[in-house]
């Protein structure tokens, strides 16, 4: 991973500060979103204890049955990646690649990542 920001940070001298990795802000954002998340558990709960419960189990339910799915996803996501020659993916969706590649980029940003707002209800039906 790495090596791909290196080689970006060559090709886009000027941009390569967006894409810096950076361990503490990724720590930081992690912990934000972690505290964020138990203190709104933290007021529900105090709030409605049973609707609280309620909405855990259901949620913990579809996350098992959408998990095979998602598991499968991600493997042949995974290959995929293993697979394809980086510089065909940087031709193919790369930054020359025009409007095409960037749909063809939205298309699979959005299989690979399952968004959960669709996943959940998906799951349900």
């Amino acid at each position: 991973m790495l090596r791909l920001f290196a080689e970006y940070e060559r090709n886009y001298p000027r941009f390569s500060f967006i894409f810096q990795p950076s361990c503490d802000r990724i720590v930081k954002m992690n912990s934000i979103l972690w505290i964020s998340t138990a203190i709104a558990l933290l007021v529900s709960l105090i709030v409605s204890r049973e609707k609280t419960l309620a909405a855990i189990k259901v949620a913990v339910r579809r996350m098992w049955k959408i998990s095979p799915l998602f598991l499968l996803v991600m493997a042949l996501f995974s290959v995929a990646i293993a697979i394809i020659p980086n510089f065909l993916i940087s031709k193919t969706i790369g930054t020359d690649s025009g409007f095409g590649g960037l749909v063809m980029a939205i298309v699979i940003g959005s299989i690979a990542m399952m968004p959960g707002f669709i996943a959940f209800p998906l799951c349900g039906a």
